[in-house]
């Protein structure tokens, strides 16, 4: 996209703003509506631009289509053009632009109730919402737009929504549902002999089954689509669908290494052809993508110096268009490429920059041209880039000519998967949450006697160990590949969480082997006794406390904290003051939820210990009260026992209340004040919430959860456990913080924990292991 790129869509915006507020009296002569037949014109020579993937004219073009529209009084035409406008802007990742441009095209439609073109409107947004990861959203609007596509009998408008449909459905991993929307939208293409929507919907159904596992009948869709394109029309979407095959032709490479040589070769013909195609058509930004693509079907094939040739190629291509998206993705390639051919440096200062134009448009990260999946997740996405780079410098500490050089890079290792942690925190609650706790933190880079902070990075052929220790920065490494980690403490989720059995012993113990053993010579030197760790990916899904040396569990020798990053939490003791305690919760079931008995204990066992404090229970438990009662008084402790839920997404993350669900938004704006007010919330208790296990992304939301409520630390659990069991554990952990026996919050916890695994009834660790200290641990 060229320079004036930016200038044009906001322009672009203004104007819209301004023919919707315009009056057909206030007309200058320049801006008299054209006749019905130039303004049709005028639609398609945009519509063209918009077909060549020419986002910035396609964009001045629509603009000035919308005007003359809405001059005229042609409300369908001013519909029809915002739809595609929207559309044009999502497509340059201007979301929030697309969306101001649907809301006036959906108010414009109120207006004059307007049914015509309501569909191509609805569609537009359903693709929005969806590249915003608004997955219910996008739904419903789709949902509307094939039902109004189906009543005006546009057959080819309900091929493309059914193709937008399937790709929202992939992205949900329902792949048998996203199947069935791709292979209609193909027969309903075929039918009207529309080769371009033919082949892009058997390009997606290729992607459909490749990542659901069916690689026979990816390989047979993909070579369907590769034959389609053959007799198609040039044109920017033909090549970008032909892109898509020659990616998807390389993944099944990766996946079907027997039949490798005849997959990338696939791979390398379907991107020429497009590069090619783009280059009749000089649609740079086609060749562009082509070129990356087919650098990457050189690098799968080992052909390292063509890759680096090409990839070189895209990557000037995407600077000189200012195409972000495409150049951070083909930097991060030939930073790979310089690691392959162990040019460490040249590959850290590519990668560097990889990491720099991302950031430029993290907030925008989407599904683009060539990319095989759609993600879910900022780490999903962009995660490998991050750790390719942290991975380089690491390497580059191990001949830096000095060791305070090398400890320079090991910081700097670690400080880029920092940006990732926030990246991904960032990504999870969709707000500025993450910048605010930072910029009211010190982060933890020296920590007390007695405690040590253990970074770990999981790289795909090693685990490197970042360990900051009273004596300052060590660096450990275990040879385990990220794949073989993943899959064992996957297994020792699942295990731990079937109460009748031992089976987590052997991948605890093997944990303990992979994650301890390395970093505890160190540890024991300098009397270490509490373990804080800043975990990442899969390790975020697991309590450290259960890990066993053959002998104990690692909470007989460490209490257990977790940090989502260094520079996230602020490493000060809890104040001596006296503990104001808000105790809320649910014994009675409600909403469908099952009754929580034990909570009427657990609540009357805290206001025993702390009785300075509300009670908010069952009825009273609702948000009318919450407000009043955080206006009133600024609590330290915030106790809540009820069912709760982190999903993988924000949005489905919740707390239960008698009448109501209270989400993370909510959640935030009821403690933070007294955040600012210079009086957070010192502790916030959720004795019964739950993640789903093997889902890295709620366990994300359950580690950020403290910063983005504004409160110190959190004390909850992985998953919900016996109510009587949690019961004696809080009473017990509370009891002991009253006193301050234990010296911190974690220490207090990790005595409560070993007194609950002297309980015969409850010594199994799926009792007492999944409670977790998040955040500040003193």
């Amino acid at each position: 996209m060229k320079r004036q790129a930016k200038t044009l869509f906001f322009l672009g915006a203004f104007v819209i703003a301004a023919a919707s507020r315009t009056s057909h009296a206030n007309k200058t002569p320049s801006a008299l509506p054209a006749s019905p037949a130039a303004q049709t014109a005028a639609f398609t020579q945009a519509l063209a631009l918009y077909d060549a993937g020419d986002l910035v004219r396609a964009a001045e073009a629509l603009t000035a289509n919308v005007r003359r529209a809405d001059a005229s009084g042609n409300h369908a035409h001013a519909i029809r053009a915002r739809a595609i406008l929207a559309e044009t802007y999502a497509m340059a990742g201007h979301y929030k632009l697309a969306t101001y441009v649907l809301e006036s095209g959906f108010e414009r439609a109120r207006s004059e109730n307007s049914t015509q073109y309501i569909a191509e409107l609805e569609a537009a947004a359903g693709n929005v919402c969806m590249l915003t990861r608004d997955a219910n959203r996008s739904r419903a609007y789709l949902d509307k737009a094939l039902v109004a596509a189906e009543s005006e009998g546009d057959e080819m408008l309900l091929a493309t929504i059914q193709i937008n449909l399937g790709n929202l459905l992939l992205a949900r991993q329902e792949f048998a549902a996203a199947e069935i929307a791709y292979q209609s939208a193909h027969e309903r293409a075929d039918r009207l002999g529309h080769t371009g929507v033919a082949s892009k919907s058997l390009a997606n159904l290729a992607r459909c089954r490749l990542a659901s596992g069916d690689m026979t009948g990816a390989e047979e869709a993909n070579r369907r689509a590769a034959r389609i394109l053959v007799d198609s029309p040039g044109s920017h979407n033909t090549c970008i669908v032909q892109i898509l095959v020659g990616h998807t032709f390389a993944l099944l490479a990766a996946h079907l290494a027997d039949r490798a040589d005849t997959f990338l070769s696939d791979s390398r013909l379907a991107c020429n052809a497009a590069a090619a195609m783009a280059t009749r058509l000089q649609d740079r930004t086609a060749l562009c993508y082509a070129l990356g693509n087919l650098g990457y079907a050189h690098e799968q094939q080992g052909d390292v110096d063509t890759a680096v040739s090409i990839t070189r190629r895209a990557a000037f291509i995407a600077q000189e268009e200012q195409l972000p998206d495409a150049l951070y993705r083909w930097q991060w390639q030939l930073g790979r490429l310089f690691r392959e051919q162990t040019k460490i440096d040249q590959a850290e200062q590519v990668l560097s920059q990889a990491v720099a134009t991302l950031q430029t448009i993290r907030h925008d990260v989407a599904i683009r041209y060539g990319n095989a999946n759609l993600h879910s997740s900022f780490r999903q996405a962009v995660g490998d880039l991050y750790l390719d780079l942290a991975d380089v410098r690491l390497q580059q500490s191990d001949y830096a000519a000095t060791p305070e050089a090398a400890t320079r890079k090991r910081l700097d290792a670690r400080d880029t998967i920092e940006q990732l942690r926030a990246a991904e925190l960032d990504d999870y609650f969709q707000d500025d949450c993450v910048n605010i706790a930072r910029s009211h933190v010190r982060p933890a880079d020296t920590v007390q006697d007695g405690s040590a902070v253990v970074y770990i990075i999981p790289l795909r052929d090693r685990i490197e160990f970042i360990v900051t220790l009273p004596s300052g920065l060590k660096r450990f490494t275990q040879q385990v590949t990220s794949i073989e980690l993943t899959r064992t403490v996957r297994d020792y989720r699942r295990f731990l969480q079937r109460r009748t059995t031992r089976e987590y012993m052997r991948p605890a113990q093997t944990l303990h082997k992979w994650l301890i053993d390395p970093i505890e010579s160190a540890v024991a030197a300098e009397n270490v006794r509490t373990l804080v760790f800043v975990p990442y990916g899969a390790l975020l899904t697991v309590p450290f406390s259960a890990l066993h040396d053959g002998d104990a569990f690692l909470i007989a020798k460490y209490a257990v904290a977790i940090i989502p990053g260094l520079s996230l939490m602020d490493p000060t003791p809890i104040e001596s003051a006296p503990m104001r305690i808000l105790k809320c919760g649910l014994s009675e079931g409600v909403q469908g939820f099952p009754p929580l008995p034990f909570v009427s204990t657990e609540l009357n066992n805290i206001q025993e210990i702390f009785s300075d404090g509300k009670v908010l229970q069952d009825q009273a438990f609702v948000d009318s009260h919450l407000t009043k009662a955080f206006a009133e008084t600024p609590y330290s402790i915030v106790h809540i026992a009820t069912h709760g839920e982190f999903g993988r997404d924000a949005r489905d993350t919740f707390l239960l209340t008698y009448d109501d669900r209270l989400d993370l938004n909510r959640l935030e704006s009821l403690l933070r004040p007294n955040a600012y007010r210079g009086q957070p919330v010192e502790l916030l208790t959720l004795s019964a919430c739950q993640t789903a296990a093997g889902d890295d992304r709620a366990a994300l939301g359950l580690a950020g959860v403290a910063f983005k409520a504004g409160a110190r630390s959190v004390l909850a659990t992985l998953w919900y456990i016996n109510d009587e069991a949690a019961s004696i554990l809080i009473r017990d952990f509370y009891q002991r913080l009253s006193t301050r026996s234990a010296g911190s919050k974690v220490e207090a916890l990790r005595q409560s924990q070993l007194a609950l695994l002297q309980d015969l009834r409850y010594r199994h660790p799926c009792y007492w292991s999944p409670y977790l200290m998040i955040g500040n641990w003193l």
